[in-house]
């Protein structure tokens, strides 16, 4: 998508190798607590493991992140980091100080936490997208991170010893495609340096990798996982020539990746994810039967034409209310006409407003979940970010999606009520929000300023339960007598759940509806 769009404005314009012993493996302690400890989603298998301890990793529901590492991006094109444009990427690649690589950075960043922190909070899918660029691996979304990829994927062992009773799964591919192979995958790249960085990744994670000739993932459990300190579970794209048909890791086809983000498309998207999930218990037991891992995105990907016109509001101060409009129309929610959200973050919270109502009715209804969710802006507790405050912004910064501009002043003025200050000025052409022209400043000292909507009622820090959910489903789906000590386990996140409740509020300019596209389901 961003490819596209480059085209059309370039047109108008050290390794960690320690294994745990089998002493140390032992010497792990599970239990179910009584109560939840503070850091329970950084230790939730384990302590739930008296539930799901004699289930695999194929009965489970895993919270998930999209691009997992685009917390640490850097402003520059990562060499196939524009789908299809080989030979644009490599060119721009060139260029780290490319003038359009901050703005594609904010179509590209997905996540504010960083991988420790994401584990922390409960996330045990990691889409870990890499690409051999700048003369070594990187991780990347259309602009590659700042660290080299095996940083990050060091941070992940580093966390895994500190969590003796976690498991993660770890997707490793450049665009989360299954089905490309070789060149198509990492374009490039010759298979000598992608079975070099192979190599690194298993000598990193010696004693934790899933062996595909000891176990299976469809029969073994997951306190034989624990026993056998298989921890990390490999699942790589380009299988064959990336790992060299490697014993440690499974090739990515086995992944049945159901891509669901509706964000444009609510009225029949939304549907379409709740029938998802209400029969995701019956489809999980037929990809468990055939050793498939079923993986459910909730990302969203904003409409190409929303990035075009996000950068001609950002570059050329041209048609500038018909290209905000134009821009919020193509998102097809009723009535929004008066934002464009110009970063992907600002896509991907208004894509999680929308996203937590069928999470909400399944847990309601108590429908079951794929294998793995991964979507955009997870958050801490566990949570996705629904309000308007993109998780990577200051918490006290003004929030600027819908603003207006004041008369010619030397000074900044007073904004109108319900408007804050923003520091920002411009002495020529402004349009505000609603389409309104305030025209150029005569005077040479003058300049109108900018006034921000003021947020209302903690709707910009709206987040909503997100791991607790998958981790409530969990328990639930393997606590089924109401006898059962593990009731009371369950009602304890049950409560967890309750701390971010489904909350909707009527915002029209940010996009924010509610009962659209449909009410919520009520708890009994």
């Amino acid at each position: 998508m961003l490819a596209e769009f480059f085209i059309f404005f370039l047109f108008i314009n050290e390794s960690i190798t320690r294994v745990i012993s089998p002493d140390q493996r032992a010497s792990v302690e599970i239990t179910t607590k009584k109560t939840l400890d503070d850091d329970f989603l950084s230790n939730w298998m384990g302590q739930i493991n008296s539930v799901i301890g004699n289930t695999t990793i194929l009965d489970l529901s895993l919270p998930g992140s999209h691009d997992t590492l685009t917390y640490d991006l850097s402003d520059r094109v990562s060499d196939g980091g524009l789908d299809g444009e080989t030979e644009l990427s490599a060119i721009l690649n060139m260029f780290p100080n490319f003038f359009l690589g901050g703005w594609i950075k904010e179509q590209a960043q997905t996540q504010a936490l960083n991988i420790t922190s994401q584990l922390d909070n409960g996330l045990r899918y990691i889409d870990f997208r890499i690409m051999y660029t700048t003369g070594d691996w990187y991780g990347l979304h259309c602009v590659q991170t700042n660290q080299k990829a095996i940083v990050y994927l060091t941070q992940i062992r580093q966390w895994l010893d500190a969590h003796p009773t976690e498991i993660i799964v770890l997707w490793l591919s450049k665009h989360g495609d299954v089905s490309a192979k070789g060149n198509d995958q990492y374009p490039n790249v010759t298979i000598p340096i992608k079975q070099a960085f192979w190599g690194q990744i298993e000598q990193l994670f010696s004693g934790l990798l899933f062996d595909t000739t000891k176990a299976q993932l469809n029969t073994t459990t997951i306190n034989e996982l624990l026993q056998n300190n298989f921890r990390v579970i490999v699942l790589a794209a380009d299988y064959e020539e990336f790992t060299n048909n490697s014993q440690f890791a499974y090739d990515d086809y086995i992944i049945e990746n159901d891509l669901m983000g509706a964000l444009t498309d609510e009225i029949d998207g939304e549907p379409q994810i709740e029938e998802a999930f209400q029969n995701a218990l019956a489809y999980r037991a037929t990809t468990k039967s055939q050793g498939r891992f079923y993986l459910f995105s909730l990302a969203n990907d904003p409409p190409t034409i929303s990035i075009e016109l996000s950068a001609a509001l950002r570059y050329a101060d041209i048609d500038v209310p018909k290209n905000r409009l134009n821009c919020a129309l193509s998102f097809n929610i009723t009535g929004f006409t008066d934002w464009c959200p110009e970063a992907l973050l600002d896509v991907s919270q208004l894509g999680n407003y929308y996203n937590q109502l069928p999470l909400h009715n399944a847990f309601v209804n108590k429908w079951s979940f794929p294998n793995a969710i991964y979507l955009d802006a997870f958050w801490y507790d566990g949570t996705i970010k629904t309000g308007t405050r993109k998780s990577n912004a200051s918490p006290t910064d003004p929030i600027c999606d819908i603003f207006v501009w004041t008369d010619c002043g030397s000074s900044q003025p007073s904004c109108p009520d319900g408007y804050t200050a923003s520091g920002q000025t411009e002495h020529w052409n402004a349009y505000d929000s609603f389409g309104k022209k305030s025209e150029f400043c005569v005077l040479p000292e003058e300049n109108h300023y900018k006034c921000c909507r003021n947020p209302v009622d903690g709707h910009d820090n709206a987040q909503f339960s997100y791991a607790y959910i998958l981790i409530a489903s969990n328990v639930r789906n393997n606590c089924v007598s109401p006898t059962d000590p593990c009731q009371d386990l369950l009602a304890q996140i049950e409560n967890k759940v309750s701390l971010y409740p489904f909350k909707t509020w009527d915002d029209i300019s940010t996009g924010r509806k509610v009962d659209w596209p449909k009410p919520p389901t009520t708890p009994k």
